[in-house]
């Protein structure tokens, strides 16, 4: 029976073949008792994006049970990493089993899931850290009156990107779950209501208070190119920005 597990880095995935044999082993009245025993049998390593079925020693039904195998291991890690983004926990990596150890470890972690082989996911992100997020985000986003999220936000403007980075989490995790590039990722209408919010802002402060655009990018250029290399590497699902691969390809590559 060959046997198939992802590894830990995400990117490959472990073939191996189980095999029975035996072996002889003598009592203390010298009695032999044939012992039987399962032996792995490496038969090698692979990407996930690999064509399994081009793979030999794999049946057609085996190419696809493992496919869909990986696919569903890859959507859970991205469920994973969304829902701790909704309570504020970011970053961190994702549990594979290596052995029955890690059930104990992790057995009281938030998405813990039990029964688990080796080489499968178990639902915890490890090692995440915390988002200092205003108390009146719960769920990651918006919950009750939204003016209460904005109020008196011109007062501490500051805070207005740390009211706003849910937002763009939870847009990079919805992208992250699609299995195309990030150019497709979005529906067109998803994607105009996107760019017409932004296009208000823009014309709130640029016609609404009569600040030119050349000034006002003068003013804020640096900031911008700063935001966005931290929020690239922020996470594994924010590291898909500006790519022109395919989503799993780019999750599976990701290097912590």
């Amino acid at each position: 029976m060959t046997i198939m597990r992802l590894n830990a880095d995400l990117k490959t995935v472990s073939f191996s073949k189980s095999s029975y044999t035996s072996y002889y082993m003598e009592d203390k009245e010298g009695i032999k008792h044939n012992i039987p025993k399962i032996i792995h049998i490496p038969l090698g390593k692979l990407s996930v994006c690999s064509d399994f079925n081009k793979l030999s020693y794999l049946s057609k039904e085996e190419a696809i049970q493992f496919r869909e195998f990986v696919d569903q291991q890859l959507a859970e890690i991205a469920n994973a990493f969304a829902n701790n983004a909704k309570n504020g926990n970011f970053g961190g990596r994702p549990v594979i089993k290596s052995n029955s150890r890690d059930d104990a470890k992790y057995k009281n972690f938030p998405g813990y899931i039990q029964k688990r082989k080796v080489g499968e996911f178990i639902g915890v992100i490890a090692d995440t850290y915390k988002l200092d997020i205003p108390n009146d985000l719960p769920d990651g986003l918006i919950v009750g009156d939204i003016s209460n999220i904005f109020s008196n936000i011109m007062d501490n403007p500051s805070k207005l990107q740390t009211v706003m980075k849910p937002l763009y989490i939870e847009v990079m995790n919805y992208a992250a779950s699609k299995s195309c590039t990030p150019h497709d990722a979005l529906a067109e209408e998803q994607i105009k209501a996107l760019f017409l919010v932004s296009q208000q802002l823009h014309c709130l402060v640029h016609k609404g208070f009569k600040w030119p655009v050349s000034e006002l990018l003068g003013m804020v250029e640096d900031s911008r190119d700063q935001w966005i290399d931290e929020f690239r590497i922020s996470s594994k699902n924010a590291s898909i920005w500006g790519s022109v691969k395919k989503i799993p390809i780019l999750l599976s590559e990701y290097e912590y």
